[in-house]
C-alpha cells in the first residue's frame, strides 16, 4: 500500500538554487532530477520536491511502498493527491529527489574547527599574558621612580625660613590742613523803604572828608555805597541798580500849551 506524507509547506528557493528542508549538522543532501518521460524510483531515507505548477515552489514529501512511476502530469496529480488538467498544456518541470546522508568529512571538519578555536584561544590568552606583563613592569618601574624621588621632593617642599623685614621708616606727621579764615559778616540790607525800590540806599559816612561820595575819609567805601556793594555782588548788578536809580530821579517836564 502507497503512503504519501506531507513533510510541511510549498518550498521555494531564489535564483537558481534548489529548496530543500532543514539539514542536521552532521549530514549532507544530494538532489536527483527527474524529467518528464523518465522513471521515478522512490528508494528510502529520501524525500521528494514536486513541482507545484506555480512559480518555483515544490511540495515537500515523502512517498512509502510505491513501485516505480514515469514522471508525467499524471502521476504528479497521483503524488499530490489533486487534479490539475489545467497545467497539463504547460511544461512539466523535474521532479527532485533528496537524499540526506551522514557527512563524510564533518567529524574532520569539527574536530579542525575545535583546533582552530583553541589556538585562537591560547593566542588570545598569551596576547593578555604578556599585556598584564608590561603593564606590571611598567607600574613597578613607575613606583620606584617615585620611591626615588619622594627624598627630592620633600627637601625641595620644605619651607625656608624668611628673613626678617627691616623696621619700616618714621615717616614725619602731615601738616595740619589750613584753617580758612571766617568769612565777613553778610551785610545788612538796606532800610524797607530802598528794598522797595530795588536799589540800595547810599549811606553818609560817620565822620571826615570824603574824596566823593563813595569814599570815607580814610579811603574805605561807604557802607551801602556802590563801591562798597561792588564787594559783594556782581558789577553788572550794582551798574543796573544805578541805571534804575538815574532813571527814577529823572523829572519828568511837562509842556503846557
Amino acid at each position: 500500500m502507497v503512503e504519501i506524507r506531507l513533510l510541511g509547506q510549498d518550498v521555494a528557493a531564489a535564483g537558481n538554487q534548489w529548496p530543500h528542508l532543514p539539514i542536521p549538522r552532521n549530514f549532507t543532501i544530494f538532489f536527483t532530477e527527474t524529467r518528464m518521460g523518465e522513471v521515478l524510483n522512490f528508494p528510502p531515507g529520501t524525500y521528494f520536491l514536486v513541482p507545484t505548477g506555480t512559480g518555483r515552489y515544490y511540495r515537500p514529501m515523502e512517498v512509502l511502498g510505491a513501485f516505480p512511476l514515469v514522471w508525467n502530469h499524471q502521476n504528479r496529480e497521483f503524488l499530490m493527491q489533486e487534479n490539475l488538467p489545467h497545467l497539463h498544456g504547460s511544461p512539466l518541470a523535474n521532479c527532485l529527489t533528496v537524499s540526506t546522508l551522514p557527512d563524510p568529512g564533518y567529524e574532520e571538519r569539527e574536530a579542525a574547527a575545535r583546533q582552530a578555536a583553541e589556538r585562537r584561544a591560547a593566542s588570545r590568552q598569551a596576547t593578555n599574558r604578556r599585556a598584564l606583563e608590561r603593564a606590571t613592569a611598567r607600574r613597578a618601574l613607575e613606583q620606584a621612580a617615585a620611591e626615588k624621588a619622594a627624598p627630592d621632593n620633600a627637601a625641595a617642599e620644605q619651607p625656608v625660613a624668611a628673613a626678617p623685614l627691616p623696621p619700616a621708616p618714621l615717616l614725619p606727621a602731615p601738616p595740619a590742613p589750613p584753617v580758612p579764615a571766617p568769612l565777613p559778616p553778610a551785610p545788612v540790607l538796606p532800610a524797607p523803604v530802598t528794598a522797595a525800590i530795588g536799589v540800595p540806599a547810599l549811606v553818609a559816612p560817620a565822620g571826615g572828608a570824603l574824596n566823593n561820595r563813595y569814599q570815607a575819609g580814610n579811603g574805605e567805601p561807604v557802607e551801602g555805597s556802590s563801591a562798597w556793594w561792588r564787594l559783594w555782588v556782581t558789577d553788572e548788578v550794582v551798574d543796573r541798580w544805578e541805571e534804575e536809580e538815574a532813571e527814577r530821579q529823572k523829572i519828568p517836564i511837562v509842556v503846557l500849551e
